[in-house]
């Protein structure tokens, strides 16, 4: 399942409803794990995550997770790993130089190798299906977690013809499944 630039609420919601999961990871928590009553609690009390999550984006799905008492897995780097320049340069639609471009090319495969870890060390971690909420940019198929994660199933925003969404469009969203 997929975040970000769509509003996937409702389609993760009705997902945490039909498969009442144990565990949920989420690329968008970056590293913050939440796994006790008391940790969703500061959480949500704090009301602060990071420079490229705001609060409120992860706020209304927090507080499902913690209603229905679902562990959840941040399965990323702090910041996506960005460094503060970048990270407010991409919040400020602000131009990207060549060098900065090439550190954001690296970084997005170390990020998705560590997706990649973090979800393949919890493969027996309950019996329940686990929901991994990823954007859609990581499940294009080249991508590597298409490639090196199996036996699971992609549910993917995409356009009426089909095609998975990559970014910002003002086409009517559907939402497609493939078996990998």
């Amino acid at each position: 399942m997929t975040h970000g630039f769509i509003d996937d609420f409702n389609k993760q919601k009705k997902l945490i409803k039909e498969i009442k999961p144990e565990f949920i990871f989420s690329e968008d928590m970056q590293d913050i794990s939440l796994i006790s009553i008391g940790d969703y609690s500061s959480f949500l009390q704090n009301k602060k995550h990071s420079l490229m999550t705001s609060f409120g984006d992860v706020e209304k799905l927090v507080s499902i997770y913690k209603e229905d008492n679902i562990k959840l897995i941040g399965i990323d780097f702090e910041n996506f790993g960005f460094s503060e320049k970048i990270a407010n340069k991409i919040n400020n639609k602000e131009e990207i130089t060549k060098e900065e471009e090439k550190e954001i090319e690296k970084l997005v495969d170390k990020r998705e190798e560590y997706h990649i870890k973090k979800i393949s060390n919890q493969n027996n971690l309950s019996k329940k299906p686990i929901l991994v909420f990823l954007g859609s940019w990581h499940l294009r198929s080249e991508g590597l977690i298409v490639n090196k994660i199996k036996n699971s199933k992609i549910i993917f925003p995409a356009n009426k013809k089909g095609e998975m969404v990559l970014e910002p469009t003002k086409d009517k969203i559907v939402y497609m499944e493939k078996n990998i």
